[in-house]
């Protein structure tokens, strides 16, 4: 097994593989992170304390760590994903599974990562999402992943490997919903997460939720995707959690930017050290409303929030009274 990214999933993940059994090569992006895990095994800049398990590799080197292998894992923040799978295409076995747990979406252009990965000439392809913090996996709190592929093998090879006593896997065929899940739900808490920090309260939050519920049907709806994966745990579920845990990335760079801070500010801060895939997704979710004629006003408040410095509590006020219109199933 290969896991590609060392951060807090990544880590998460080569211990679910290491559990089974399983052999596991474990890729960090900084060679100082992947030297720092060799001489004291544990991760010291996500689990520190937390020893590495004998069976789990960690290394530099890409290339090293995919060859033979027969299930990779890419766990990395998604604007890098397309490189990476560049990279490692003509390396990797030609049968071996690839499942992107990344929650995002490349750009420019907007695609989903699985039509990257495919583009990119992989044949085995699965995703993963859901409500899944990692920080509660690697401590065995009972929780819930989704996986998604077009293939049965693969739904069934990925989660016999990935299913545990605290972790219960759902399979399902709809490789487009549980994507658009996964991207939607960070755009959403970060929402959220303004309001809170507005005080603007409780009914708001709901209001929040419900439209952004509405407007990952609607996005889910025209990109090909199924509107029950929404409503199940790599919607709804995953949504629930970010948007309200203050364990929430997403949710976090709401508060602040609620505060006052400028996103210009906060990115340049925080780009060399955390991943927010909500930031990320938001102008190419954007552009896909646009040309394909979709109504997410969630999306667009907060493009002009974060992009245009509109005042977040007079842009979320008028969100709120005059731009949600709709029924949640329209």
């Amino acid at each position: 097994i290969a896991v590609l990214g060392a951060g807090m999933m990544g880590t998460t993940l080569s211990f679910l593989a290491a559990e089974k059994g399983c052999d596991v090569t474990l890729w960090a992006r900084r060679k100082e992170l992947s030297e720092k895990m060799l001489k004291f095994r544990e991760n010291p800049d996500y689990y520190p304390g937390i020893k590495l398990l004998p069976r789990i590799s960690p290394t530099n080197d890409l290339a090293e760590s995919v060859d033979n292998a027969d299930i990779v894992f890419i766990a990395i923040p998604s604007h890098a994903v397309p490189e990476v799978a560049r990279k490692i295409s003509n390396i990797i076995p030609k049968d071996a599974i690839v499942v992107n747990v990344a929650k995002g979406i490349s750009y420019p252009p907007p695609k989903l990562l699985s039509e990257v990965l495919t583009e990119l000439g992989f044949k085995n392809v699965a995703v993963m999402s859901g409500p899944n913090f990692a920080y509660e996996l690697i401590r065995k709190i009972p929780s819930i992943t989704v996986l998604a592929s077009k293939d049965t093998r693969i739904l069934n090879v990925v989660s016999n490997l990935l299913k545990s006593n605290s972790l219960l896997v759902k399979t399902t065929k709809d490789v487009v919903g549980v994507q658009v899940g996964g991207v939607m739900k960070g755009i959403i808490s970060i929402a959220v997460g303004i309001a809170d920090a507005l005080e603007m309260g409780d009914n708001v939050r709901g209001l929040l939720f419900t439209e952004g519920v509405r407007e990952m049907i609607e996005l889910c709806r025209i990109l090909g995707g199924k509107i029950e994966t929404i409503l199940g745990p790599a919607g709804l579920g995953d949504l629930a959690s970010t948007a309200f845990s203050l364990k929430s990335r997403n949710r976090a760079i709401g508060y602040m930017l609620g505060f006052g801070l400028s996103f210009k500010t906060l990115d340049d801060a925080i780009k060399e050290k955390v991943v927010v895939e909500g930031t990320k997704s938001l102008i190419a979710i954007r552009e896909i409303s646009e040309e394909r004629e979709c109504t997410l006003p969630v999306v667009d408040t907060l493009y002009e929030i974060l992009y245009n410095n509109k005042p977040a509590r007079s842009a979320l006020y008028e969100l709120c009274t005059k731009k949600i219109r709709y029924s949640l199933l329209m």
